[in-house]
């Protein structure tokens, strides 16, 4: 399974208003069974996309982290 990494000095919250597709961090071709997806944008305009089981949790703690 694949592996990235972002700096977290480097993740915002909003994604790009781009018409590119987002890249999907963490391996995989999509979003796996069971899990939601969740956007976030990058300080160079990079548009991702990860996969978690708890979007509002997990934005709340990264929002924590970045602030």
């Amino acid at each position: 399974m694949g592996r990235h990494t972002v700096p977290v000095a480097d993740i915002m919250l909003q994604p790009p208003a781009t018409g590119r597709r987002p890249r999907l961090l963490g391996g995989g071709y999509d979003v796996p069974m069971g899990m939601l997806a969740v956007e976030l944008g990058g300080r160079g305009g990079e548009h991702y996309r990860v996969a978690v089981r708890n979007p509002q949790a997990f934005l709340e703690a990264l929002a924590r982290v970045i602030r």
